[in-house]
């Protein structure tokens, strides 16, 4: 038998392969030791393009591990939309479950467009929101936006708005160069010419409220948006204008609000559409101009007077739902009654006077004065307070009469304002008083009719037709005539 498999006692060896011998010449390497030295053979000989591929390939492969516990581990990916869930709110910054190892932060800046303050007004814990990834991995934790998958979202909705031709609103943020900046999520600009009607010169007005918008533009590699106002309200208006013409007829009533004043009356905005409200239907009493009585802005009920729905034309009056003035005259004046009322306006033929019931009453030139009056200006003017009587009233027409004249006696008349007749009688009077006539002669001469003063008892009358001595009416009665010259 062979010593080497012999054991040191001679007996011979159970397990003679597991028997070392130190004189036996080093024995080969096992399969294991070859393969490992191989690899490392030739992983030093690849060229470093190669171990790349090799880093990229192993990252493709653990992108998706096993945990330890069997759970599936996400690898994220800068720019990744991602759902996630909020698990933690701190004053400046949120926390959020991605499904990885590690919790994902949300930075103050990264909650929402704008100025924030307080994480907590934003979100809180247990809200899922969408996030796009800004860092897989700083400093041990991956970082995420909110605003970002909050812009993506709002974009593929305003491309699909667009798309559908839909009608969007937005708040206005600032006046800019040539337009208006609008905050859909995204920016938005409206060119100055789609603002309003195209013509609107201040456009500082709109800055703060919110305005429909048209989509008419679409910029997605500088993601910007170009609107029109116009365009919107073009569309509502006709919406507007259709129910209203299927829906309201003559005589309904209706709230609008003042949109615009012009020389020959008001147009009211009814909801989208606008209606004109004359300037002789504003108010019972006489208007001028629309602005004595109306301001742009003013909310206002009126009637629907007139449909075209040929032109799109809408009339409106609103002193057909004021109370009438005149119910209440009718109970409160009669002819005869005397008050003082102020000139509201003067015209050739005479003078308008406002009554406190919102009415005008006239006061015809001719009854201005005893004297004939050619420029009732020269008498009366707008603000003056005159004492006057009501000669005529006709409720059912609207018409008052006023009169000055009929408060002004003859005796406080001026000399020049008093009827020739008037003075002929009055200078008989005076002659008849200084002669000494009776009080039936004085009595005649005040009608005309009476003796000659100065004739003789015995003597006949004179014919009625006869009229007394011949006196120069260009001088007073009081005032002897110069003497003749002698010759």
């Amino acid at each position: 038998m062979n010593d080497e498999h012999l054991a040191p006692g001679g007996e011979p060896s159970e397990h003679p392969a597991q028997q070392p011998e130190k004189d036996s010449p080093e024995a080969p390497p096992t399969i294991e030791t070859a393969q490992v030295a191989t690899v490392a053979e030739n992983t030093e000989q690849q060229p470093a393009d190669d171990a790349a591929a090799f880093e990229a390939a192993l990252d493709a492969f653990s992108s998706q591990a096993d945990t330890p516990s069997g759970e599936t581990v996400r690898r994220l990916n800068k720019g990744q939309l991602l759902t996630a869930r909020v698990i933690q709110v701190d004053k400046d910054r949120a926390f959020v479950d991605l499904g990885t190892k590690a919790e994902g932060v949300i930075p103050l800046e990264e909650l929402a467009t704008g100025v924030v303050e307080d994480a907590r007004d934003i979100v809180k814990i247990g809200d899922e929101i969408k996030v796009i990834v800004v860092h897989p991995d700083k400093d041990g934790s991956p970082i995420v936006s909110k605003k970002r998958a909050d812009f993506e979202s709002t974009w593929e909705k305003l491309v699909e708005d667009f798309k559908a031709n839909r009608t969007v609103a937005a708040i206005v943020t600032d006046r800019v160069k040539g337009g208006l900046e609008v905050d859909l999520g995204v920016r938005g600009f409206v060119p100055a010419s789609h603002v309003g009607n195209g013509k609107v010169r201040n456009l500082d007005k709109y800055v703060g409220q919110s305005m429909l918008l048209k989509i008419i533009d679409v910029d997605p590699n500088r993601r910007k948006v170009v609107l029109s106002n116009r365009m919107a309200e073009h569309e509502t208006r006709e919406e507007r204008k259709k129910q209203i013409f299927e829906q309201v007829k003559p005589g309904d009533i209706l709230e609008g609000v003042v949109r615009r004043l012009v020389d020959y009356g008001a147009f009211v905005d009814l909801g989208g559409v606008d209606g004109l409200l004359h300037v002789s239907e504003i108010s019972w009493s006489r208007v001028d101009h629309p602005r004595e009585a109306l301001k742009e802005g003013d909310e206002v009920r009126v009637m629907v007077l007139r449909l075209d729905q040929t032109s799109g034309r809408i009339s409106l009056g609103r002193r057909q739902v004021l109370p009438d003035p005149w119910a209440e005259i009718r109970d409160q004046y009669h002819v005869g009654q005397r008050m003082e009322v102020p000139i509201s306006r003067v015209v050739q033929s005479g003078a308008f006077v406002k009554l406190a019931e919102g009415a005008e009453a006239f006061i015809p030139a001719s009854e201005m004065s005893h004297q004939r009056v050619k420029r009732p200006n020269e008498l009366v003017s707008p603000g003056q307070v005159v004492n006057v009587q009501i000669i005529d009233l006709r409720p059912d027409e609207r018409r008052m009469v006023l009169s000055i004249r009929a408060l002004m006696p003859y005796e406080e008349a001026p000399r020049h304002e008093r009827p020739r007749h008037h003075q002929r009688e009055q200078r008989a009077q005076q002659e008849s008083v200084a002669r000494g006539a009776t009080i039936g002669e004085r009595l005649g001469a005040l009608k005309g009719l009476g003796t000659q003063p100065d004739a003789p008892p015995d003597q006949p009358e004179q014919p009625e037709h006869q009229e007394p001595p011949a006196h120069d009416e260009t001088q007073p009665a009081d005032e002897p005539s110069e003497p003749a010259q002698e010759g």
